[in-house]
């Protein structure tokens, strides 16, 4: 299963969008898409976790899986 209903006409914020912004802003980014979240849990391919750093992307997540990360700032 793919996006919720009547999500099809939603375009997902791509990583370029949140790197800009992250720099833009000069502050560290996390972006959670968690297996676990409030989201459906019968949606999949919603995007990983991301950690934004300087810009870039400093740790990044596998699709639709939980995980825990410590991370230094």
């Amino acid at each position: 299963m793919g996006r919720g209903e009547g999500e099809e006409n939603v375009e997902p914020i791509s990583k370029a969008t949140y790197c800009g912004v992250a720099r833009d802003l000069g502050v560290p980014i996390i972006n959670i898409n968690s297996a676990n979240a409030l989201n459906n849990d019968e949606i999949r391919g919603i995007g990983a976790i991301l950690f934004l750093k300087d810009g870039e992307v400093a740790h990044q997540g596998a699709e639709d899986e939980e995980m825990f990360w410590v991370v230094d700032i």
